[in-house]
């Protein structure tokens, strides 16, 4: 069942099949901004399901943690077998409190607040938050937001961002894996190697026995892309990057 607000949805793979994943995008991003890594599973057998967030290119709706994990709940209700949830950022984040007929689960850079953001990032979040409850930023995101002319995605990008101040909950059990870079602009993890081990050691604790995918993203940035700062997703053609892709077939593979 898709939702009625969410207007952009897709399905790419083969008919014939070896497994069925559901990938979720990053804030202010749309699944297109993926497709280099989403054609890349598909190549190795995977059949993705995918799909743009309420606010997010042409899907309507308000922008807020319960919603965007019902649409993806709703989502996954509308397939006819179990499915692997592959999460980058806020998709991470979404996916990680999802509920459903899941078999594991990839996070890519995940946004999970408690465990992923410097206090640095934390405290921006949350001016964000004074200003959108303040009304401020509706203006604002009328002149940036609405004629997209500055690479956002979403319409209203400063409320969306401020949002994530509150995102945070109860993190379901289920087979995990799970990439971390320590070149994240975004998680701070670029800022030094001590941040960068709690954040994974965090992970870690949050799922137990969970797969660690880090080695195939070092030295990459928020977005997977080599150069610091670039944040078109999700990736361009550049050396190395295929050993990520090979990773998390890997695993979708090992949840059958």
């Amino acid at each position: 069942m898709i939702p009625k607000h969410i207007q952009d949805f897709g399905y790419f793979g083969p008919t014939e099949r070896d497994s069925l994943a559901v990938f979720v995008p990053g804030i202010s991003s749309t699944f297109i901004d993926y497709m280099p890594f989403i054609t890349e599973l598909t190549k190795r057998g995977t059949g993705i399901v995918t799909y743009n967030h309420r606010d997010h290119g042409n899907s309507d709706g308000r922008f807020h943690e319960a919603g965007l994990v019902r649409d993806l709940e709703h989502i996954m209700e509308g397939q006819k077998e179990p499915v692997v949830l592959i999460g980058h950022s806020l998709g991470a984040g979404v996916a990680a409190k999802a509920k459903g007929n899941i078999k594991g689960q990839i996070l890519i850079q995940p946004y999970l607040r408690s465990h992923s953001l410097s206090g640095i990032n934390r405290l921006g979040l949350h001016g964000l938050r004074i200003l959108e409850q303040l009304g401020v930023l509706g203006s604002i995101d009328k002149r940036i937001g609405g004629k997209r002319d500055l690479g956002f995605n979403n319409r209203h990008p400063l409320q969306d961002f401020a949002m994530l101040a509150d995102f945070n909950g109860k993190l379901p059990q289920r087979p995990t894996a799970w990439a971390i870079s320590d070149k994240d602009e975004l998680i701070g993890t670029n800022l030094s190697k001590a941040h960068y081990e709690s954040v994974k050691q965090r992970l870690a604790n949050a799922y137990p026995g969970s797969t660690n995918l880090s080695k195939h993203v070092q030295g990459m940035n928020h977005t997977l892309n080599w150069k610091p700062y670039e944040f078109t997703p999700f990736f361009k053609s550049e050396p190395g990057k295929s050993s990520i892709v090979d990773a998390v077939s890997s695993f979708i593979k090992s949840c059958q």
